[in-house]
């Protein structure tokens, strides 16, 4: 700038570069901050309709009790399952998937269009994750 020592009107530009930088870095942040916020509240508000689709779904179907109703009102005992051999090779079976509804847990003549229906509202609550079995 000057010479001699002066450094008058270098220090105010200098100053006034120092202050735009700052103030672009602060507006930087405050936009990584609010888009932080929003992904945020969509995970959030995602996860809430998910759990209200459920809790709808817990409305519309009719659980079946399966238990015995021959009016003794215990429960019978039962024995333990055998302890698996450590010298057998373990059976392996896929995984099932997150949800379904087979034919133990529906009854033998479920109509075709409920479980078109029920395959519908697993699918839209848990994404093709979800099935009926035959």
């Amino acid at each position: 700038c000057g010479s001699a020592g002066e450094l008058g009107p270098c220090a105010a530009v200098l100053l006034g570069v120092a202050v735009v930088v700052i103030v672009l870095i602060l507006i930087a942040g405050m936009f990584f901050a609010l888009a932080a916020f929003v992904m945020w509240m969509q995970k959030v508000i995602a996860r809430y309709m998910q759990l209200s689709q459920l809790r709808e779904l817990t409305g519309e179907y009719i659980v079946q009790d399966l238990s015995s109703t021959d009016g003794t009102g215990d429960l019978e005992m039962q024995a333990s399952p055998a302890q698996q051999d450590l010298d057998q090779e373990p059976e392996r079976v896929a995984a099932p998937p997150i949800v379904a509804v087979g034919p133990d847990s529906t009854s033998s003549g479920m109509d075709v269009s409920l479980r078109q229906s029920l395959l519908l509202d697993l699918q839209a609550v848990y994404g093709d994750r979800a099935s009926v079995a035959a």
